[in-house]
């Protein structure tokens, strides 16, 4: 992954779809990080406890005007399905949990922009496809969204979309990557190159830490509100 491009499957991830006329002011009264502005964007944002420690960190994407697709660690899914439920009041939202309907795939490397491209039409030049952004797109024969994000710091892109058709996309991937010497690689390599990278993870964002403590204020924009405000300001004049 560090030379030349590696494949992970990551289905395993809380996927989570929240739509409605409602999804975006729910989402942006809950979240401390502004919401993605544009179709496409991607953010990083965290639930929190009315206390101000950490309930989860999740990957948001904007997938349209009224439809938001939440992505984080396989064994929050119940604690982000409650949290959305417990703090509706009274939203016109859906809920859809999309764990098991669909999977996902981590391509990553100096070489998966090479690989990416021999399996799609869609350009991926950084002008075509910024970092931070989704899209979209066909692979072999089937539609599902790329998003540019890369948890192992190097280039890459994370693939989701229906279960039906990932193993596909992987025959597709793999493949291309072939020529480039592509890999499998799993979560124990990932988590030793996000700590590389100094990239916080769940085990580290724990419900025994507010976002100051965690030295993640960057995440963080206080001239909103969210829940879980007060405390958080408290916690940052206390560090």
């Amino acid at each position: 992954v560090r030379e030349a491009v590696g494949i992970m499957d990551i289905s395993a991830f809380t996927k989570v779809e929240v739509s409605g006329p409602d999804a975006a002011s729910l989402l942006d009264r809950l979240l401390p990080n502004r919401l993605p502005q544009k179709v496409g964007g991607i953010g990083l944002s965290h639930f929190l406890h009315e206390s101000g420690r950490i309930e989860l960190e999740t990957t948001v994407v904007k997938l349209a005007e009224d439809r938001f697709y939440l992505v984080c660690a396989a064994f929050f899914e119940t604690r982000l399905t409650d949290y959305l439920s417990q703090r509706l009041e009274g939203a016109d939202v859906s809920i859809r949990v999309l764990s098991t309907d669909w999977a996902a795939l981590a391509l990553q490397g100096p070489k998966s922009r090479d690989v990416l491209a021999a399996t799609t039409p869609a350009a991926l030049d950084n002008a075509s496809f910024r970092w931070l952004s989704a899209q979209e797109i066909s692979i072999a024969g089937h539609s599902v969204w790329a998003m540019r994000l890369s948890y192992a710091g190097e280039l890459g892109w994370e693939i989701h979309g229906p279960a039906e058709a990932m193993l596909v996309v992987y025959d597709a991937l793999w493949a291309a990557g072939e020529a480039h010497g592509i890999t499998d690689y799993g979560s124990f390599a990932m988590n030793a190159m996000r700590m590389e990278k100094m990239f916080k993870g769940a085990g580290e964002l724990t419900n025994e830490v507010t976002l100051p403590a965690a030295a993640v204020m960057r995440f963080v924009r206080l001239d909103k509100d969210f829940v879980g405000k007060a405390a958080t300001e408290a916690s940052a004049q206390a560090q």
